[in-house]
């Protein structure tokens, strides 16, 4: 239950890594580029991310450890879901669930969870409800509550994308409270924020805040810089609403470093947008045009263009 902090995950992956390859020990190998994969997935770098889990799994299909192998391929799954890329994320899933043994259930509901969740993103809330319960019947008997939790996370997701506002907001509430108990500070952090997304929608603008705020103090605390990038932008949206527009100014600009720092380009563009429409609403016009025109820079760096 040691909570991690994420700057460290890439020094001791490249460290583990460099020691792995002297003495030609393949599953350090494995390992170490899995870790690096991880570090980069959980700061957004998700091209990054994509070729050290695509190494990780040439030396696991090497070592030749199934198990080994499943995760890697959920993780590039992970990865194609995060890029928007749906129906290679299900076809990579269901590659993994090949892997799996029968008898170990509790890894097969956790890829029904990630099933469920292509299914809700392509818009087949039916399909993936059946899922994620189902999933939940399987790991409310769990050796790890938090599996447990992850399960509910989903569940609220699709209630929230069906406009069910009681249903989202209970099972987002239970996922937070286990997470709470067992200590999964970065879980926890992302529901908070989840839960001030759902206030947001509703109008409870204040309460949204709220929300953010805690989830904001809890990523601070882990170093989790995507995570405060996240809540920042969050919390500039809900000041705007709330007519704050140099409070929402500070918090997109704080967002927008931190993103650069993490070179996450379409997050840092997602938030000069949203820069440049504060500036329209001051009628900062010119300060509106250096911030599209710097949005517009980016995606055509990172295009290729």
């Amino acid at each position: 239950n040691i909570q991690v902090n994420v700057s460290s995950i890439k020094k001791y992956g490249q460290l583990a890594l460099q020691e792995s390859q002297e003495i030609n020990y393949l599953l350090g190998e494995c390992e170490s580029y899995q870790i690096l994969g991880t570090y980069y997935y959980l700061t957004g770098v998700l091209d990054t991310a994509l070729q050290y889990y695509e190494t990780a799994l040439e030396k696991r299909i090497a070592y030749g450890d199934s198990t080994l192998i499943s995760g890697t391929v959920n993780n590039i799954a992970n990865i194609y879901k995060q890029q928007g890329r749906y129906f290679q994320a299900l076809a990579k899933y269901r590659e993994a669930e090949a892997f799996i043994p029968a008898a170990n259930q509790q890894k097969k509901a956790r890829l029904k969870n990630n099933i469920g969740d292509i299914y809700t993103k392509i818009g087949q809330y039916a399909k993936a409800l059946k899922l994620q319960l189902e999933a939940v019947d399987i790991l409310k008997e769990s050796a790890n509550p938090t599996d447990f939790a992850s399960s509910q996370l989903n569940i609220a997701n699709i209630y929230e994308l069906m406009g069910d506002r009681s249903s989202d907001l209970k099972f987002y509430t239970a996922a937070a409270d286990t997470f709470a108990r067992y200590n999964k500070k970065l879980d926890h952090a992302k529901v908070l924020n989840n839960i001030g997304n759902v206030k947001l929608k509703e109008g409870e603008i204040i309460a949204a805040i709220k929300h953010y705020k805690s989830a904001f103090v809890k990523y601070e605390a882990l170093s989790f810089v995507a995570g405060i990038a996240s809540t920042e932008q969050n919390l500039g949206l809900a000041s705007r609403l709330l007519g704050d527009f140099a409070k929402a100014k500070i918090y997109f600009e704080k967002s927008i470093q931190k993103w650069q720092q993490l070179e996450n380009h379409t997050k840092e563009v997602e938030v000069f947008i949203y820069l440049g429409q504060l500036y329209l609403s001051t009628n900062a016009y010119r300060k509106a045009r250096q911030v599209f025109q710097s949005a517009e820079a980016l995606v055509s760096t990172s295009s290729g263009l």
